[in-house]
């Protein structure tokens, strides 16, 4: 019999080979959320059916539950970049009136185009973007059988940068732009020297260097005022606008760290390839995933060994949106209609494995493995999405591991862990989760349950992910309950959210609540 264990677990494991790459494993209810997500080997609720199909045969009761979760994350460290995107929105638009109307730019415009066109570049990294899911649904344990009828839906958002489409000179007949003094400095703040001697000096070289870049990029340079000039005059400006000393040395030090970022990006952009013709973008893609399903577990040769599998009807939709966001200008809901006009429909069969290993009685130990959507389900996804016609869900296999330091199962600690590389809808962030969590029952009774999760999670495959921490708490009274819990991760990003407002935001955060009723 137990050669027949060692036959089993193999192949189960086996399924990560097949699969390098598979959808990321969605966390569905709150008690999984409050642990961690590590609930594989755990799975005692109404949601076994999800978690390990081959739970439900150590269960003879009834269980109903109605879970609901959301999350948000921020990928390839883009939070860093939200205040700039918001001053690129603004001060570009100004940008693009200047060459619509032959207008000219000032310093000022000319200073923040040249601080933030490095910033162009790094947005390009294909792993930043926005990530947001949505899972929720119903699901019944009834005996030996699990009921279920679920939707799980993510969706991702990448930013595009054109940064070859960024001269500034004259497009289509228009007369372009051009960098002169535009009457807002005067000759004194030119030939004075600044306080900031040594600020300026090292602006001078910045300026001497850059100067015939700008010009080929498509600005016009007053010819008639100097590199040593237009130093004092960018100096004096700020001074004379009550900028502090410590703030202008920051700016000059900035400056410096970005010519050659900037000088490459004008260099593109001196071929005449006007902004006009900039095709910036934001991509959203995504799925919503319904399924309604059938599970069954059963004993397998020994008491302890136990598999279990889900049949299910799977209803997938695919969507594609881009939107060009620096000459377009859209409302949230003109988003969201647009992006529904680009999505179709399609109907696969769904097949999930479960494993478990109950070894509590000997050893106070449960092992856990399951594999979800083993058959491959492949749907129909717009044309505008591209030359690949179907989107392939691949098999997510995860492991976990539960220890009861006690006889009595009031205290648990699981660790969970993916063993397949998962894909996101954000291009080139991937996920592999592990998580570590805890449960213990603080009142535990027949009429009055008090339970306290706790964890912690971590995505093993992105280098500049932090730990987040999570935290549930579930009330049963008689024969109703009620959980909640939520994650929030250890890293976050300080960004502006008024005029001399900062908030700190976090990484990613996630959140879940259910009611649900147990005999």
């Amino acid at each position: 019999m137990r050669n027949r264990i060692f036959i089993v677990t193999p192949l189960l494991l086996g399924m990560c080979n097949a699969a390098l790459q598979a959808e990321s494993f969605n966390i569905m209810g709150s008690r999984a959320l409050g642990m961690g997500g590590a609930f594989v080997a755990v799975a005692e609720d109404a949601t076994a059916s999800y978690w390990n199909p081959a739970s439900i045969a150590q269960q003879k009761n009834f269980d109903l539950e109605v879970p609901v979760n959301v999350r948000v994350e921020f990928t390839g460290g883009i939070l860093k970049d939200v205040n700039t995107i918001g001053e690129l929105a603004t001060k570009f638009s100004a940008v693009q009136s200047a060459q619509t109307n032959g207008s000219a730019l000032n310093v000022d415009a000319l200073s923040s185009i040249f601080k933030t066109l490095p910033t162009l570049q790094s947005l390009n990294n294909s792993e930043k973007g926005v990530l947001v899911e949505a899972h929720g649904g119903l699901n019944m344990r009834i005996m030996r059988l699990g009921l279920f009828v679920n939707n799980n839906t993510s969706a991702g958002g990448t930013p595009y940068i054109d940064t070859s489409n960024i001269g500034f000179g004259s497009a289509s007949g228009l007369s372009g732009v051009s960098f002169t003094d535009g009457g807002t400095v005067s000759a004194a703040d030119q030939t004075t020297p600044p306080r900031l001697t040594s600020e300026r000096d090292r602006l001078q070289t910045v300026i001497s260097d850059v100067r015939t870049t700008l010009a080929s990029a498509g600005f016009s340079i007053d010819a008639s005022i100097s590199d040593l000039e237009l130093a004092n005059a960018l100096i004096n400006k700020a001074i004379s606008a009550n900028v502090s000393d410590a703030d202008i040395q920051s700016a000059v030090t900035t400056i410096e760290t970005n010519k050659s970022s900037v000088k490459t990006l004008l260099t593109n952009a001196a071929s005449g390839n006007s902004y006009k013709n900039n095709t910036s973008n934001v991509t959203l893609r995504g799925i919503s995933l319904f399924e309604a399903g059938l599970g069954y577990a059963h004993r397998f040769f020994v008491d302890d060994l136990y598999l279990g599998g889900n049949l299910k009807l799977l209803v997938g939709r695919v969507g594609y949106y881009q939107m060009t966001f620096l000459n377009q200008q859209v409302t949230g809901s003109g988003v969201a209609a647009d992006f529904d006009k680009n999505t179709k429909q399609s109907v696969q069969p769904g097949i999930d494995l479960g494993f478990m290993y109950d070894k509590r009685e000997k050893y106070r130990t449960k092992l856990g493995i399951v594999a979800r959507n083993v058959n491959f389900p492949t749907f129909d996804q717009p044309s505008v999405a591209g030359s690949e016609p179907k989107y392939r869900v691949e098999p997510q296999v995860r492991a976990g591991l539960a220890f009861y330091p006690f006889k009595r199962t009031f205290w648990v600690i699981s660790s969970d862990i993916d063993l397949t590389n998962n894909i996101t809808p954000v291009p080139g962030f991937s996920s592999r989760m592990w998580g570590l969590g805890t449960e213990i029952n603080l009142i535990n009774s027949n009429l009055l349950n008090l339970a306290v999760r706790a964890g912690v999670m971590n995505n093993l495959t992105e280098k500049n992910s932090k730990l987040s921490y999570t935290a549930g708490a579930g009330l049963k009274i008689l024969h109703f309950f009620i959980e909640f819990a939520g994650a929030l991760s250890s890293s976050t990003e300080e960004i502006k959210s008024g005029v001399g407002e900062s908030q700190k935001v976090p990484q990613n955060l996630r959140a879940g609540a259910a009611l649900g009723l147990n005999f």
